[in-house]
């Protein structure tokens, strides 16, 4: 191609882009950020691509001790309330390790409308056949009752002392823990220069995060799943968890529509959480409204069942260790 076309292409794109960001600053709209939040608490149901990304220890292929590599789990999902008020969502991630990434199982959850959770995994690789029935638990949904949730929820249970009253979780007001929480978590911060995503004219802000507002609305998807209401104990475990992280977040919003196009939140422990490492929640929204079809899967088994014949461990050595 002749030198002269060549100079004349870069000219066009570089006016071409100048003009495209003259029209986004001349479009300008008051205030994004809030109408983008209104909308997210109106709206019934969206769907997005989720990423989170963060570290865990593994033992050392050398030697005695771990090393640390990076994790990742991604994939498609969508959330949104039944008629009668009950979140529901599903997705379908992969999970991935290490630098270059290997992918380590496929995951597939859904939370129906009955407050319980369903999980699949597939594609575990044969070489976890020594300790665990990988034709056994690949491809199989199992139902995840309270005893197991709590085991997985980040925050965990509140230590109750030794006598010590503790009143029982009532049953979980779905209409209730839906209108009964005021305020948002996401508070607009700083504005940072306008920019296009994927063809798509974005105002890009910072998010500061409402703490209280946050344990409280953890507390509430807590008690969901959990189908009652949490107790005193749990909801000062869910605070605490809270209150020992920083969380940082930027936050881009389709100006065209006012609403969030992309949301990025980096969660870091504390210093003094040696256990913790920190990670990072991606949010991309592809779609709004749509209906959610999260029905329980008809050949799911409780996990508790079939636990015991899932991991290679001979009855008399479960015995002896109990």
């Amino acid at each position: 191609m002749p030198r002269k076309s060549l100079i004349i292409i870069a000219i066009v794109a570089v006016v071409g882009m100048a003009a495209i960001l003259w029209f986004v600053r001349r479009s300008e709209r008051a205030d994004h950020f809030t109408l983008a939040v209104e909308h997210l608490s109106s709206v019934g149901s969206f769907a997005a691509g989720v990423a989170v990304d963060t570290l865990f220890e593994s033992a050392s292929d050398v030697g005695e001790g771990s090393a640390t590599m990076p994790l990742r789990i991604s994939g498609t999902s969508q959330a949104g309330r039944a008629s009668g008020g009950a979140l529901v969502a599903k997705a379908d991630l992969t999970v991935d390790v290490g630098d270059p990434a290997t992918r380590l199982m496929d995951l597939s959850a859904i939370l129906a409308d009955d407050g319980i959770v369903y999980s699949m995994v597939d594609g575990l690789p044969a070489d976890l056949a020594d300790v665990i029935d990988v034709d056994t638990l690949n491809g199989t949904w199992f139902s995840l009752g309270e005893e197991a949730l709590a085991m997985l929820l980040p925050w965990g249970v509140a230590e109750v002392k030794e006598g010590a009253e503790v009143k029982e979780g009532v049953p979980f007001d779905y209409a209730q823990g839906r209108e009964g929480i005021e305020g948002t978590i996401f508070l607009p911060g700083e504005r940072f220069d306008d920019t296009i995503m994927e063809g798509v004219p974005v105002a890009h802000y910072e998010a500061l995060i409402d703490k209280s507002t946050l344990a409280v609305r953890l507390a509430d998807l807590t008690g969901s799943l959990r189908g009652r209401q949490c107790t005193s104990e749990e909801r000062a475990a869910i605070a605490d968890y809270v209150a020992g992280r920083d969380f940082l977040t930027e936050t881009w919003i389709d100006k065209g529509r006012d609403r969030f196009y992309l949301i990025k939140v980096v969660v870091v422990p504390s210093a003094d959480d040696a256990g913790s490492y920190p990670y990072a929640v991606t949010v991309k929204f592809t779609g709004f409204g749509d209906p959610v079809a999260a029905e329980p899967p008809a050949d799911a088994r409780p996990l508790s069942s079939v636990l015991m014949k899932l991991l290679r461990v001979p009855a008399a050595d479960v015995g002896s260790g109990q």
